[in-house]
């Protein structure tokens, strides 16, 4: 099966086979992946394990690789990663010199007596790494995870290692506090008494995960730590930093996973943060097993969606439905955040080693927060000769894409691979009712794949391809040359395509060359690969996909998706409710008719909406953002840093804003940063999502929103709607008659001279009411009782000059002096 290419949505078009002369002892593991050196691919640590019932060896040699963003790899110079069974590992600048280093938590052989085994430091130096383990504890850990962040504020980064501690009495769980140059001190009195003593509300309590984020935005990372499935179960619980520490009083409870199982509970062994959601508020996600007592019985998924204020609320039944709980599989392992599908959204992915019966899971974000498993049964790799038995999968860099592959030890070589189809290869005339890979021959076939999701590897001739029921691709992977298919007609058709006929066929892939490919009524998958590629979808709701390479895509008719690629890409989303993404390189993006949504991602891209209202999204890059007509919406709500746009003026400044050009743009969204937003003179809609916001209105009716955190919400001199949504926020109608809604938090409404007749929607208790501007001199709370009046609708204020605010479902009862400032 090696070489042979199945279609999963985004999973296809990976490079052949891949193999490196390197000795890795034991089970292979790929560890942890990231940029090591500064050129811009993927790297890998690989680690070598020991796993029982082989014998104790006192560590394995592993590697690190050095990625070309093609596919291949070299061994990085000096010393190599030495572990028994490595868990947790991070790639950070721990000594401040500007070059990533690696650390690798590890917990020993996993038998009893659990000996337990150092854990690892190595230092990067840009070509290769030095082993300074001697500057960490020597002692035998049992090491199931660590954390890795700036405890104490100093400007370096600090360790939190997850010690479950050994039967014959390894140490706990402690912290590694670094001087700047990474030296460590190993203390536990940083830590929470309770979680070192290992005895947390009266019950045994082993600490196997453990992440460390600043939830409260104070500047300090806050230490968050993972269930123990043993005795009864203590819950997840976030430790809050105090200056430096964590104290055993000062804890939020987290909600536990319902595993369905009386008296069963999750052992949380991984902790990962992310905004799965796209809300603008960090979410975690938990993996672990399921243990009933000391029994295992399964594995667990949970998701915590937060609020932005540390509040958790569990929503793992919504979010992954039946595969929360796996009570038939075998152990969970790490996570790893990554984009499968290069849609833009956070998918997740198993990290590490697994074996068949575990069967580990790749979960896809639909952007939205909710997730769709695939098992690794379903797309199982190839593990020749058995040679190790497991299912490998890791993210590699390819100009850009991303994409799995299968990675496993055969014949002393380190052998990576593209995902392979789990059935046997079937030469034509036909398959089965299954999942098929179908191969023609070089004579005119009939390929008939019959039943099945199949996969038609074409070949020499003019062929008749039929996938019979099921959804079916077509593959001109292995073409020597460009090809140009149409499913439509067999008119044109040249190279490796010529005189080819397509039969219940839905998808296509093309070459690695320069194609002209094309779609019919149906819905259409269609992948150019690489090469300067030209795709049509014509009717249907179509998926296409440039690859590598220069493409141009017109989605024609229908609801479709278009991908651009790796490099500068032409995308017409046609007629339609299309979504539409440019990917790296210096894209020209057009939605058409219908309301689309555009995304320029990496580079300087030109994006036009089209005729109705759409929604776009620059990314990164100087970027042109053209509505067109309809109403259209801009968003930056996935960058950091603070910006300034202004919809009138064209000004934008900062973050994925800075150089953006804003045409016919009604409607914008603020990022996670602080920032600064203003209206059209005509009106606009503006949310300031995340940070610390200004939002202001100009002479039109907006409608302004401050998002999360404590706003500036200001309108102008039209009719405005006003929220000021979580936060302390101050909010500020301006002239004309508008309506305030200040939402969570504390606020300020501001009523000045000419400010019209205001509503205020949910004055409450904890809110301010600022009348020291107004035309009537208010100077006690009597003055402004006497100018309020009670209504059935609430207490309208008379604030002279022809000015108003009422007050929604208050009364004079509702003022007190604390309320007021005048």
């Amino acid at each position: 099966m090696s070489g042979q290419i199945i279609n999963l949505g985004g999973f296809t078009e990976v490079f052949g086979t891949v193999a490196i002369d390197v000795v890795i002892e034991g089970s292979l593991n790929i560890e942890a992946q990231g940029d090591l050196n500064g050129d811009g691919f993927v790297d890998l640590l690989i680690t070598g394990n020991t796993f029982p019932p082989d014998d104790q060896v006192g560590g394995r040699q592993g590697a690190i690789l050095f990625g070309d963003g093609q596919g291949g790899f070299t061994l990085a110079e000096g010393d190599r990663p030495n572990s028994e069974h490595s868990r947790e590992s991070f790639f950070a600048d721990f000594n401040g010199d500007g070059i990533l280093d690696i650390f690798i938590s590890d917990h020993g052989y996993d038998t009893d007596p659990f000996p337990g085994f150092t854990n690892q430091l190595l230092l990067g130096t840009g070509t290769g790494f030095i082993d300074v383990s001697d500057r960490l504890p020597q002692d035998g850990d049992f090491s199931h995870n660590s954390a890795v962040g700036d405890i104490d504020g100093d400007g370096d980064l600090d360790i939190i290692v997850a010690n479950a501690g050994t039967s014959a009495g390894g140490p706990g769980p402690y912290a590694l506090i670094n001087d700047g140059e990474a030296n460590f001190t190993q203390t536990t009195s940083v830590l929470p008494s309770d979680y070192v003593d290992g005895i947390v509300d009266g019950v045994n309590f082993q600490t196997f995960g453990v992440d460390l984020q600043d939830l409260n935005d104070d500047g300090l990372p806050d230490l968050v730590i993972g269930a123990s499935g043993f005795e009864n179960s203590v819950e997840s619980r976030i430790y809050w930093n105090e200056g430096g520490s964590f104290s055993s009083d000062n804890f939020t409870s987290l909600p536990t996973l319902d595993t369905g199982v009386v008296g069963g509970a999750m052992e949380v062994t991984d902790i990962q943060f992310g905004d799965f959601d796209g809300d603008g508020n960090l979410d975690i996600i938990m993996t672990g097993a399921l243990r009933d007592g000391g029994t295992l019985f399964g594995r667990g998924i949970q998701y915590l969606s937060g609020d932005g204020n540390g509040n958790f609320t569990d929503e793992s039944l919504e979010r992954f439905g039946a595969s929360v709980v796996a009570t038939s599989e075998g152990q969970a392992g790490d996570l790893t955040l990554v984009d499968i599908n290069d849609d833009g959204f956070i998918d997740l992915t198993p990290a590490g080693i697994f074996f068949e019966q575990d069967n580990p899971a790749i979960y896809v974000n639909d952007g939205a927060g909710f997730f769709t498993t695939i098992f690794a049964s379903e797309i199982r790799g190839n593990t020749e000769g058995g040679a190790e038995g497991f299912f490998g999968t890791v993210g590699i860099i390819d100009n850009g894409s991303i994409r799995f592959i299968n990675a496993f030890m055969l014949d002393g070589q380190l052998v990576f691979n593209e995902l392979v189809s789990n059935e046997v290869i079937t030469i034509s005339p036909g398959g089965g009712n299954d999942n098929d890979t179908v191969v023609g021959t070089s004579e005119g076939d009939l390929t008939l794949a019959r039943d099945g999701d199949d996969f038609i590897l074409a070949s020499e001739g003019a062929d008749t391809l039929n996938g019979g029921d099921g959804l079916d691709t077509a593959s001109y992977a292995n073409a020597e040359q460009a090809v140009a298919v149409s499913f439509a007609s067999i008119e044109g058709s040249q190279g490796l395509a010529e005189g080819d006929v397509f039969v219940s066929v839905e998808n296509l892939l093309g070459s690695d060359f320069d194609d002209t490919l094309a779609g019919d009524d149906n819905s259409n998958g269609i992948d150019g690969a690489a090469g300067n590629d030209t795709i049509r979808g014509a009717l249907g709701n179509d998926t296409l996909s440039g690859g590598r390479g220069s493409d141009s895509l017109d989605g024609g008719e229908g609801d479709d998706v278009l991908f651009g690629g790796t490099q500068a890409d032409r995308l017409d989303g046609g007629a339609g409710n299309d979504s539409l993404l440019g990917g790296n390189g210096n894209d020209t993006v057009g939605g058409g008719s219908g309301s689309d949504t555009l995304s320029g991602s990496i580079g300087d891209d030109s994006l036009n909406g089209g005729s109705q209202g759409d929604r776009l999204f620059g990314d990164s890059g100087a970027d042109t953002l053209n509505g067109g007509g309809g109403s259209d919406r801009v968003d930056y709500l996935i960058g950091d840093d603070a910006i300034l746009v202004d919809l009138e003026t064209g000004e934008a400044t900062g973050g994925f804003a800075d150089g953006d050009v804003l045409i016919s743009i009604e409607s914008l969204f603020g990022g996670k940063g602080d920032d600064t937003l203003r209206a059209l003179e005509a009106g606009s809609r503006l949310n300031g999502a995340g940070g610390d916001d200004i939002v202001t209105g100009r002479s039109g009716d907006d409608l302004l929103a401050g998002g999360n955190g404590n706003d500036v919400v200001t309108g102008g001199a039209g009719d405005d709607l006003m929220n000021g949504n979580r936060g302390d926020d101050t909010l500020d109608g301006g002239a004309g008659d508008d309506t305030l809604r200040g939402s969570a938090g504390s606020d300020t409404f501001i009523f000045s001279e000419g400010t019209g007749d205001d509503i205020v929607l949910d004055f409450r208790a904890n809110d301010l009411l600022d009348l020291s501007n107004t035309t009537t001199d208010f100077t006690t709370l009597a003055d402004v009782q006497a100018a309020a009046t009670e209504t059935e609708a609430g207490l309208l204020i008379d604030l002279g000059g022809g000015d108003s605010v009422l007050l929604a479902n208050a009364t004079l009862a509702s003022l007190a002096d604390d309320n007021l400032v005048l």
